[in-house]
């Protein structure tokens, strides 16, 4: 195979992708992050090293608090396997729910972890912060829906609720 061939700017990018992905709060995809960057590293020609190990560019140190860690592993195989969960949520308001949900994604906003589903208790789409949830369990019931039908679900519904809070000129 030949030696992998990026130029100093697609190595910087995966550097400062890595970083960014650092300060996620999820432990396993930092792992899986760093590894990728020692992958990178065994296979670059010699010449190109230097880019790895002295970049021009990087993001300014920012600490993870405990409190936003969250594994998210579990949900993660979840959404692979179009399986339903079961959680315990804590709202803004200091109330527990009991939902059951069909997870779609994994996203981040502003420092936090979002688990947006597709929630049977109130029947909609719903955002979870996942340093909210409590109590967490896979169960073995399939979602009904396919995967990629399930987000683009979720996709023409976050549409359509932005659409409706854009103010009209």
């Amino acid at each position: 195979m030949p030696p992998l061939m990026l130029t100093p700017e697609e190595i910087e990018a995966v550097l400062l992708g890595v970083q960014m992905v650092g300060k996620l709060g999820d432990q396993a995809i930092t792992n899986a992050a760093s590894d990728v960057i020692a992958k990178i590293e065994s296979i670059l020609p010699d010449h190109l090293l230097p880019f790895m190990t002295d970049p021009a560019v990087s993001l300014k140190p920012l600490e993870i608090t405990p409190d936003l860690m969250f594994d998210n592993r579990p949900t993660r195989q979840a959404i692979r396997e179009g399986r339903k969960m079961q959680l315990d949520y804590c709202a803004a308001n200091g109330e527990v729910t009991h939902r059951i949900i069909c997870p779609v994604l994994l996203g981040h906003e502003d420092g936090h972890c979002l688990l947006i589903a597709w929630c049977e208790t109130r029947q909609a789409f719903r955002h979870f912060r996942t340093e909210r949830i409590l109590n967490l369990k896979i169960l073995e019931q399939p979602i009904d829906v396919a995967r990629l039908k399930l987000r683009q679900q979720w996709l023409r519904w976050r549409e359509t609720e932005l659409s409706q809070s854009r103010p009209t000129l």
